[in-house]
This record gives structure tokens, C-alpha cells and sequence, in this order.
């Protein structure tokens, strides 16, 4: 990974985003409830490649998120930056949810995946 400038936590300004987006951002500030990370190019397939509700759960908020939804705000992948809450809870959940992933989706993204469905599973975009 090349890192062409530093590390933020404002995205607000719309000229410095390499990749243009058609979604629209919620926030553009990294805070509470509101964590940032790298746009990776798998869409919804974080949900496809398993079986969500044995992943998470059957009462998983993870497996209420609507495809576009899926698509725009959550395969994301390195580098993450959140609040220490926020981060402390997502990985958690994807330390827990990782290895179930990997059972099902043997593949080099599996950890991206698992990141996706922790985020989703704990509302956080």
C-alpha cells in the first residue's frame, strides 16, 4: 500500500478523493459511530459469499442491510480509522466472525469480508 498523503480524519473535501463516488457520504468526519476506511471494489459480495445468519446470527442488524447499502458503505478494507470505541467493538466482532468466514469463503478477502460484517452487525458504516 502507498500512502500519497496523510492520514486523516476529514473527508470532506471531495477533490482529494482519488475514487469518485456516486454515494453519498452520511459524514465526512471520522467520529463516534462514524468510522472511515480504504473503498474496496467487491460491492455486496461480503453478504454473498457466506451464509450471513451463521456468521452473525439470525438476529444480526448485519442481515437487514439492503444490497445498495451493502454496495456503497461497507466493503471497505486497510486503512481503518475509527474512534478506540468504535474499533475496540468492531474488532471484537470480527475476530469472532473471521474464522466462521474463512470456513465458508476460504479466499484471500475472507478478513475483508469479516470486517464488513462486523461493521454492518454493529450499525456502523
Amino acid at each position: 500500500m502507498i500512502l500519497l498523503r496523510p492520514i486523516t480524519d476529514d473527508f470532506s473535501n471531495e477533490a482529494k478523493h482519488i475514487f469518485a463516488s456516486k454515494r453519498k457520504l452520511k459524514e465526512f468526519r471520522v467520529k463516534h459511530g462514524s468510522p472511515f476506511a480504504q473503498r474496496y471494489l467487491y460491492g455486496s459480495d461480503w453478504r454473498l459469499n457466506v451464509t450471513m445468519s451463521d456468521i452473525a446470527g439470525n438476529d444480526s442488524p448485519a442481515l437487514e442491510v439492503e444490497e445498495k447499502e451493502a454496495a456503497d458503505f461497507y466493503p471497505a478494507g486497510p486503512p481503518y480509522i475509527a474512534t478506540a470505541k468504535d474499533m475496540h467493538n468492531i474488532v471484537i466482532k470480527w475476530t469472532e466472525f473471521v474464522t466462521k468466514v474463512f470456513e465458508e469463503f476460504p479466499y484471500l478477502m475472507a478478513e475483508m469480508h469479516a470486517y464488513s460484517i462486523a461493521a454492518a452487525h454493529l450499525k456502523l458504516p
